[in-house]
Parts: C-alpha cells; structure tokens; sequence
C-alpha cells in the first residue's frame, strides 16, 4: 500500500530483523514524530488534499535534523520494538527487539558500540564467543552487514533513505477529521486499501498531521495486508529537530565480527 525501495538484500541480516525490511515486504511503512513546535495559529496544512497534507508531513519529517523514534511492526508473527533517537551528523542511540531478544546501540561517525545480553550474542555470533561479549560495551565494525543494517537506523540523514513512505495511488486516502497526538492538533488522513476480491490488498492506515508549528508527520499506524503478509504498525517521533547529544561509551572493548551472520532474528538497541 505504500511504496517502497529498500537497499541490497545483504543489508536485511540476520543479526537484525530490520525494521525497513520488514516494511518492504509488506509494501507499507510508518513514521511518527513528536516535538512539534506550539504556535498561535494553524499552519494551513489542513486545508489541503489528502495526498498533499500526507506529502507534506512526510517531507517536514524526513527533513528534521535530528528525532526521537519509538514503535512497533509486527509481521507474521514477530514483533519488532524500536526505540531509537538520531541525533544528527550521523550520531545515533537506540534498542531495538526481535521475538525478546534486544540490544543496544550506540553510533559516533563510523563506529558502532553494541551492548547485549548472552542470548542475543549466541544467536549472533555462537556459545563460545557470546560468554565474552555478554553485558559489555563492544566496538565492533560496520563492516558486519547487521550492524550496517542497525546504522540505518542510527543515522537521521540514513533513516528516510532505505525505504519511501509516500502513499501509491492504489491507497484510497481520505481527510476524516481532527485529533491530538501528543497534546499537539493535528489532522487526520486516513488510507483504506481498495477492495479487489479475494487474495487482493486490505487494512487501513491513519496518517496525522501537525496543524500548528512545523506539519511534521506526528502518527502513522494501522494494519494492511497483502500479497499473503499480514503487517501492524504504530511508530512516533519525538525530539524533532532538537538539540541531542549521543557519546561513546567507555570502557568499550574490540571486536572483529564475521561480516555475516548465519542465524535469522535477531535484536538491536
């Protein structure tokens, strides 16, 4: 329902389920952000189409420095948590979960830092390797196509990139009204699947648009299913364009990872 482009399948490894990749299968994305500035008057967002108050929340989020990113995708199944803050010039933090199994993530330019626990490094890396890593700061390279994967993510001028959240054409989208998503208003666009008979796409998926400050997407959520994919989602962003700092943690120990990994879930943040 939604058009995507993701980036080479080497990059949806197995040490993550990523986010994005899991949104491409599904054909369908969502964005959320929340530190919308207050203002006296409404922004005129509102009285555009449909397709134009969506185009321009999209492109309001996609154009911030720097954000806090917090939600969920569930596909067949699995459930994958995101709580991740971008703070701009590549520099990133964050957890990501997959089917219980998290770790965190810290990114300062090109080095990535990973802290897990030993059921998530025996998924990634083996028994024997995972006794050393478990509870520790690790400074691994982004040469490891996972922790490329996970990057994405960590990095507010990557994050937009790997996957196009803008509606296709075959998405019926439609202004429903008025709501307020974090104490900030905002209005409500709301994309139904066109019924096409069995086996055809189906869902629906809300959009909501600040109508005060910047018209920053402030919600995506909803359920569509398609081409036997069966995708929910809520995500949010927070902290737009706000000032955020993100440093290395100490003590932090080196390791060279396989530039693969062999299992397929795993968790990040």
């Amino acid at each position: 329902m939604i058009a995507t482009r993701t980036r080479s399948a080497r990059r949806r490894a197995p040490l993550l389920v990523s986010t994005v990749g899991i949104v491409a299968l599904a054909g369908m994305a969502a964005a959320v952000p929340g530190g919308v500035a207050s203002a006296a008057s409404g922004n005129g967002v509102s009285s555009r189409p449909p397709s134009k108050i969506v185009e321009t929340g999209l492109q309001a989020t996609e154009a911030a420095r720097s954000f806090t990113a917090v939600g969920h995708v569930s596909l067949a199944g699995t459930t994958i948590g995101l709580h991740v803050t971008d703070a701009g010039n590549g520099n990133g933090s964050g957890t990501i979960v997959a089917d219980g199994l998290a770790a965190r993530f810290v990114k300062v330019g090109e080095t990535i830092y990973v802290r897990a626990s030993d059921s998530f490094w025996r998924h990634a890396v083996g028994a024997k390797a995972a006794k050393k890593y478990d509870g520790k700061w690790i400074d691994a390279s982004l040469t490891n196509s996972s922790l490329a994967s996970a990057a994405e993510f960590l990095d507010a001028r990557q994050f937009f990139h790997a996957t196009s959240l803008t509606p296709t054409s075959s998405l019926v989208l439609k202004t429903t009204g008025k709501a307020t998503v974090g104490g900030h208003p905002v209005v409500v666009v709301s994309g139904k699947a066109p019924t096409t008979g069995s086996g055809g796409p189906s869902g629906a998926i809300r959009y909501m648009v600040a109508t005060t400050g910047k018209p920053y997407l402030l919600l995506v959520a909803g359920h569509l299913q398609a081409a036997g994919l069966s995708v929910s989602l809520s995500v949010t962003f927070s902290n737009l364009d706000k000032a955020i700092r993100v440093a290395a943690p100490s003590g932090a120990v080196a390791v060279t990872l396989p530039t693969t990994t062999t299992t397929s879930t795993t968790a990040a943040g």
